[in-house]
């Protein structure tokens, strides 16, 4: 999981309260029935002009094309070697833009379900996107203190604007000529597209500036910013002064979206809960509490009627925005079970089990996430699973997970065992540490420990 780039900074004036945010954020917890679940944190929601479909983008490295009504998947784009970050429908609807950890933003098309252009340009994970109003245009952010713009039609790259921080989050102005920004120094940048000028820089945040959008409506134009100092904030586009602050969230704010009227606004934060606003009164409408966990994304449906979230506990859930209540939710777990606790043996193992959580399932006939399933990992050659997709780096070595090989995984790190790997890296140094880890996963991986899901990478 990623979190905006003075995180840091923030837990540490925060104390307690921050580092309860902190565990939180990093450890998963038994995630509520949702039918549309990814294997891994769900990073970006975005759903198409006519409500239909639901784009997702995941720590699992895909996004998936869902059927909002049938909450069933339509389509997985499995292109990047990093967890998704962002992912959007283009104007038009048949084609769509997302962006990762791998540094890339791939256009795909959505009938074929087929990458068509790969812009490779930032030097930092690319954390957001924004497309012009025509569709011709689209902008990046990347914590490479740039943003970027692309011609969608050709892929390449047309203009760069250089930030002196990591950059959080972009928006199109609705006549397109401008485009926003917000960055980890706090401020909301406002630049001319044809020139690549700025023309405003606003002190809006504390900490990071992490989401901003569009305030529809007449009279000067209005935008919205959430921050890592726990409020939102309404701005006055041509002034830069502020109108109004909200802030009721208990942890940084890490989502916003505004209605298409401009009446309500919705937020998701790192206390798990998803908050809808009215903007002019600043009255708390709802409180959505189905994630539990931290909210990374929410959008609105064109008619305003429905809202879309996506959190830690990997799952995409759609709102009824008018009752507050969620749509389609089913009965029985989508996530994780706990880790089975097998006693006081493995108890060093069990704990140390937990930072694997979100990249593997170890029970027989598992699903593929972040990595593939490790049911049988003991004895398997490397890059081995069918259906998964490995890099050339693990499918093609002739590595053979052993209780050796798992262990100098863990003691040199993956870049080392296997140069060029996509695993995330990942080190163990105290060799008690590895050898508690690797006799729980045998027991785990081989069935005889019940069926948990996670491990080292594979």
């Amino acid at each position: 999981m990623r979190l905006p780039a003075d995180m840091a900074t923030w837990r540490a004036r925060r104390g307690f309260s921050a580092l309860l945010v902190a565990v939180l954020t990093t450890v998963p917890l038994a995630p509520a029935s949702a039918e549309m679940v990814h294997g891994g944190y769900v990073r970006s929601v975005d759903l198409s002009a006519d409500g239909t479909r639901l784009l997702s983008g995941s720590f699992d490295y895909v996004a998936r094309l869902w059927d909002v009504e049938a909450q069933r998947e339509l389509r997985r784009l499995d292109g990047h070697d990093g967890a998704v970050n962002a992912a959007i429908f283009l104007p038009g609807g048949g084609q769509a833009a997302t962006a990762g950890d791998d540094l890339l933003v791939i256009i795909w098309d959505l009938g074929s379900g087929t990458p068509l252009r790969r812009m490779n340009g930032h030097k930092g994970k690319v954390v957001g996107l924004d497309a012009s109003p025509d569709g011709r245009l689209i902008a990046s952010a990347g914590w490479d203190r740039a943003v970027k713009i692309w011609s969608a039609d050709t892929g390449a790259e047309v203009r760069q604007l250089k930030h002196p921080a990591n950059v959080n989050t972009v928006a199109f102005t609705a006549d397109g000529a401008h485009l926003l920004s917000g960055a980890a120094d706090g401020r909301l940048r406002r630049w001319d597209l044809a020139t690549g000028r700025l023309l405003s820089a606003v002190e809006a945040h504390q900490f990071s500036l992490v989401d901003v959008a569009l305030v529809p409506g007449a009279g000067a134009p209005k935008v919205l910013t959430v921050g890592i100092d726990e409020t939102m904030r309404l701005w006055n586009l041509d002034s830069g002064l502020e109108i109004r602050r909200y802030g009721e969230h208990d942890g940084p704010i890490l989502a916003l979206a505004v209605s298409p009227d401009g009446r309500l606004a919705a937020t998701g934060g790192a206390d798990g809960f998803v908050r809808i606003w009215e903007i002019k009164t600043g009255k708390v409408v709802h409180i959505l509490q189905g994630h539990g966990e931290t909210v990374w994304s929410v959008a609105f449906s064109s008619d305003g009627r429905h809202l879309v979230t996506g959190g830690n506990d990997e799952a995409a859930r759609v709102w009824d925005v008018g009752y507050g209540v969620e749509i389609g939710a089913v009965g029985g777990p989508s996530g994780h079970p706990p880790p089975p606790d097998l006693g006081p043996e493995f108890a060093q193992g069990r704990r140390l089990y937990r930072t694997c959580h979100a990249c593997h399932t170890v029970q027989a006939g598992g699903a593929n996430r972040a990595g593939p399933p490790l049911h049988g990992v003991f004895g398997r050659r490397a890059g081995s699973v069918a259906g998964f997709n490995y890099s050339p780096a693990l499918r093609d070595s002739e590595l053979v997970w052993t209780e050796e090989t798992i262990g100098k995984l863990f003691e040199i790190g993956p870049d080392k065992l296997t140069p060029g790997t996509k695993m995330p890296l990942q080190r163990m140094p105290d060799p008690s540490d590895r050898a508690a880890l690797i006799a729980y996963l045998k027991e785990i991986t081989s069935g005889a420990g019940g069926a948990p899901e996670s491990a080292p990478s594979d």
